[in-house]
């Protein structure tokens, strides 16, 4: 599901009308574990359930993304990288502007075959610690 990067920045689209509220991108996430080879955290989630973006900015990248499985890039206005990785299905693409609370895909599982989202952010290339990143 990834479009061109010729795709004109005029061309991006919002997907919904956001909720500035939240703080994780699923409804009742417990923290599963948060070290190993993974940069953030996996949360529990309901099977099939609606995850959120928890920041506005642009879709940088849909697509399967080696050893993350379907994954979303949400670039901030200010240069914080939100992913949210293991999804079940993926209901953004390249281009679009999202807002705090908009559906960027569905929980997916994980190796066990859990309901689950590995959510991560970034800063200059570098993991941050997501429990810490802005929301809104």
């Amino acid at each position: 599901n990834n479009t061109s990067s010729a795709e004109s920045a005029s061309s991006a689209q919002s997907v919904g009308t956001g909720d500035s509220s939240l703080l994780w991108p699923v409804k009742h996430p417990t923290v599963v574990y948060t070290k190993g080879k993974v940069s953030g955290v996996e949360l529990s989630a309901e099977k099939d359930e609606a995850v959120k973006s928890i920041r506005a900015g642009t879709v940088m990248y849909t697509g399967m993304y080696r050893g993350y499985g379907n994954i979303v890039f949400v670039e901030s206005k200010t240069g914080l990288i939100y992913a949210y990785s293991r999804l079940g299905s993926v209901h953004v693409k390249k281009g679009d502007y999202v807002v705090c609370g908009d559906t960027v895909g569905t929980a997916g599982k994980n190796a066990a075959g859990s309901p689950t989202l590995t959510f991560m952010v970034f800063q200059n290339g570098m993991p941050i610690d997501p429990a810490k990143a802005p929301r809104g």
